[in-house]
């Protein structure tokens, strides 16, 4: 059977590879080969003969189209290094602002070290609440647990529990953090360990040889990490053996930079007095892989009264909005930089109509200029993308620096060759988005009409589309001014002067009481207290079992009037509140006289006690408060204080009940330590050495400033109005730009115009009129469109933005005002040009 149609649509269809001006006669002198050399039509190779020289030709013919296109655009370039700065300018700013997001998203958000973590979920267990409904509890029974381990939807499941343990060993004594979790952890995340091993079944059970697997940045501290793998650490007085060392951007479940190590949560490590991790109790954290041809939607409804709560929007929840809505920003700030250099490309195709024109007439076709266009202006997204890159790599360090401290994988942020490919396909968006407009112009090109067409009387052709992309432009600069404008009142209204308290001057430690004390925990702090004050400059040192901003406390139940509730219970020493600047607004403080001898009594804060006396004074009032594992007792409210921050980047206000440690004495506080010289190096040691003499054998905790860890509360929303605020400006400055150019272009062509009118009496304010008329109708247009639009993306922002709404009237009216100013700036300088019009000049102008 004849396979002629098979090879006549072969050779058609390589034809066609050739640039349209060799297809005539070498299509010709192929057609006439081909037939003559081909004896069998069934035979492969002969149109692998054929197919080889044509692919060829075709290679080698469009390389030097390409070249030559390439040329001819550098060429134009330098002809217009004016345009061309300006182009470049816009083009290295909106893409380098992209390549600086990408990568953050890329190493917080798009890169992992765990193996399909789609598919790992953190698990949670529905319980009943006051209200009735159900809420959703991370300790997970362990009849549950089990039941996950045989569940035919999850593939493994892994229990954790975290804690300090006592590390020992060369140098003092100190506190580690490593989580307990089964030999099954390293399964369900799926990420092989850098050096060594991870754990098996036999390391996780009862009387099995402790081991430990520890995370690449404590293996650096401690030693060589290769080296380390077999050798041995004492924790909590106990020898165990490294068996593993994960990679560097290993944290465990969460991606925590907190975690050192990780221990068989069912090796206890008891050591005389020190306990190490519990077993499989009542309860455990617990994570769990599903099956592969589930998602978690799908596997959640097989498993009744269990939620899975994706890990990995887990890891980056708290900043996964901010990150989003960053990115949405610096996007539009590259489409305006698009759309403003799109209109000066237009402008400058409007400029050289004759000349199209002329080529045109002389036998280029369409689409070679077309292809001329695209190519000039993919020469200067890429000259563009380069020197974005190259700024982005060299100022990274600096936009890393504002990120938030606890901002997961921060430290891998880096410009590595998926930011180098991201820059390449931004840029090739960039040359499309900017280039297709004018573009088209030039292929809707009209020769006759453009070779009789004069400058004078200059045609408006292209204006509309110009105005088009400057009303595009500030509409998006509103948007973005508006979410900047939200974020700046919010880091306003977070920042450090406002959590309810003072942290200035304050240094804070964890002190833990190891083992049985010889005397009353009580007693033991308070002598400690005596001694860390004698040091020169400390103004004052006094205790809280858990710090405002932690997020974290006992919770205690308190009955009143028929009513329970669920309430936040720290327990402070007496001048806690005089130190650190929390106002008593009703009633009074602790006294030293508030002791475990005295009547129950607790101080409440504002939150608190406008539930209990709704109206009233609650000072007086006798509640019942039982603590966890300890019968109920009555308890007398003597006083009211102000309401503190409870968590980081949030106004709420949790509700307190805060008693005397005097009367509930922990073998733990936190020490507050006002002084002078808190920025004083020196300091750190007296209070070390100060605390070895009170308790020599104390593992020692790390001596914090308390005012940066406050001032870190508000790093989220910080970053956020930075990067945002800087995004604003560089829309709003190439909006301005875009602004300026248009009502330039817009002037020079109708500069004959405007002579004529001034040559018959036309007043500068006419001209004025005239111009700004155009300016502002521009301006107008973008604006109310900004706003409208900002309206309905602000909305998106809650959750992220606190002491203000999505559609705060002040910000708004502040972003119009800023944008409306910006405007007139912009429409200033051609309208000063206008003024200038000299009649006889402008009748004289081509």
């Amino acid at each position: 059977m004849s396979r002629r149609p098979l090879v006549d649509r072969i050779h058609r269809g390589l034809l066609r590879l050739l640039p349209r001006d060799f297809r005539g006669d070498f299509g010709d002198d192929m057609r006439a080969d081909f037939d003559a050399r081909r004896v069998d039509e069934g035979d492969a190779r002969a149109i692998r003969r054929e197919a080889g020289p044509l692919l060829s030709t075709a290679i080698r013919e469009h390389a030097g189209i390409l070249r030559r296109d390439v040329r001819d655009a550098l060429r134009t370039m330098r002809r217009a290094p004016g345009f061309t700065a300006l182009a470049l300018l816009m083009l290295a700013l909106g893409t380098g602002v992209n390549v600086a997001m990408f990568s953050i998203i890329d190493a917080v958000m798009l890169r992992s070290p765990f193996v399909d973590r789609e598919r790992i979920a953190t698990v949670l267990v529905a319980s009943p609440s006051e209200s009735g409904g159900p809420t959703w509890s991370a300790a997970v029974p362990l009849a549950t647990f089990e039941e996950l381990r045989v569940s035919p939807v999850i593939d493994a499941v892994t229990g954790m529990d975290s804690g300090r343990h006592l590390l020992t060993g060369p140098g003092e004594p100190r506190r580690a953090d490593f989580d307990c979790v089964t030999a099954a952890m390293f399964r369900v995340l799926g990420t092989p360990p850098q050096y060594g091993r991870v754990f098996t079944a036999a390391d996780d059970r009862p009387g099995a040889a402790p081991t430990i697997v520890l995370s690449d940045r404590f293996a650096r501290q401690i030693g060589d990490p290769p080296a380390l793998v077999g050798t041995t650490i004492a924790v909590n007085r106990t020898p165990v053996t490294i068996v593993g060392i994960m990679p560097r951007s290993f944290g465990g479940p969460y991606s925590s930079t907190r975690t050192e190590g990780w221990l068989p949560l069912q090796v206890s490590l008891v050591s005389g007095d020190y306990s190490g991790c519990r077993g499989l109790s009542q309860t455990v954290m617990a994570f769990a892989r599903v099956r592969g041809d589930l998602t978690l939607t799908e596997a959640e409804r097989a498993l009744p009264g269990i939620r899975l709560l994706s890990s990995a929007e887990q890891t980056y929840g708290d900043h996964r909005t901010a990150l989003l809505v960053l990115a949405a920003a610096v996007v539009c700030v590259l489409l305006i930089a698009c759309l403003n250099v799109g209109g000066l490309q237009l402008e400058r195709a409007l400029a050289r109509r004759r000349e199209l024109a002329v080529r045109v007439a002389l036998g280029a076709s369409r689409a070679r200029l077309v292809r001329h266009a695209l190519t000039e202006n993919l020469v200067l997204a890429l000259t563009g993308a380069t020197v974005a890159v190259v700024a982005t790599w060299l100022s990274l360090d600096a936009i890393v620096s504002i990120l938030p401290g606890n901002l997961v994988y921060r430290d891998e942020i880096t410009i590595n060759t998926r930011a180098v490919a991201a820059a390449i396909g931004v840029a090739a968006a960039a040359a499309l988005v900017a280039g297709l407009i004018p573009a088209l112009f030039v292929r809707n090109a009209a020769p006759a009409v453009d070779l009789g067409a004069s400058n004078r009387g200059a045609t408006s052709r292209g204006g509309a589309t110009r105005s088009l992309f400057v009303v595009v432009e500030i509409t998006l600069s509103v948007v973005v001014l508006i979410a900047a404008g939200l974020m700046i009142r919010t880091f306003a209204t977070l920042r450090p002067s406002q959590p309810g308290f003072d942290p200035r001057g304050t240094l804070t430690t964890r002190i833990t009481l190891e083992g049985a004390a010889k005397e009353a925990p009580e007693r033991l702090f308070r002598r400690l207290f005596d001694r860390l004050g004698e040091i020169s400059g400390v103004r004052g040192v006094e205790g809280t079992t858990y710090l405002p901003l932690s997020g974290t406390t006992t919770r205690v139940v308190l009955a009143h009037d028929g009513r329970e509730y669920r309430v936040n219970a720290p327990l402070v020493t007496p001048g806690y509140f005089d130190l650190m600047s929390i106002p008593i607004v009703a009633g009074r403080g602790f006294t030293p006289a508030d002791s475990d001898a005295g009547p129950r009594v607790a101080v409440v804060n504002e939150a608190l006690a406008a539930r209990l006396a709704p109206g009233g004074n609650a000072v007086g009032l006798r509640v019942r408060a039982q603590w966890p594992r300890e019968p109920a007792r009555d308890v007398e409210i003597v006083g009211v204080i102000g309401n503190t921050r409870s968590m980081r980047s949030t106004l709420t206000a949790w509700e307190e009940f805060t008693a005397p440690y005097a009367q509930r004495p922990q073998p733990f506080l936190n020490a507050m330590i006002r002084s002078d010289r808190a920025r004083d190096p020196e300091l750190a040691g007296e209070i070390r050495t100060a605390i070895r003499a009170v308790l020599p054998d104390l593992p020692q905790e790390p001596l914090r400033n308390y005012a940066a860890e406050v001032d870190d509360a508000a790093a989220t929303p910080r970053f956020g109005a930075w990067l945002l605020g800087v995004f604003a400006a560089l829309a709003v400055t190439l909006s301005a730009i875009g602004l300026m150019t248009t009502m330039g272009w817009w002037v020079r062509q109708r500069t004959r115009e405007l002579g004529v009118r001034v040559a018959l009496g036309a007043s500068r304010s006419q001209i004025l009129r005239l111009v700004l008329r155009q300016g502002v109708a521009i301006g107008v247009t973008g604006i109310a469109a900004g706003a409208i639009a900002a309206a309905g993306v602000t909305r998106y922002l809650k959750g992220w933005i606190y002491g203000v709404t999505p559609l705060d009237p002040a910000t708004f009216a502040s972003a119009i005002a800023m944008m409306t100013v910006v405007a007139l700036i912009a429409v200033y300088v051609p309208v000063r040009r206008a003024l200038r019009v000299d009649p006889i000049v402008a009748l004289r102008a081509e």
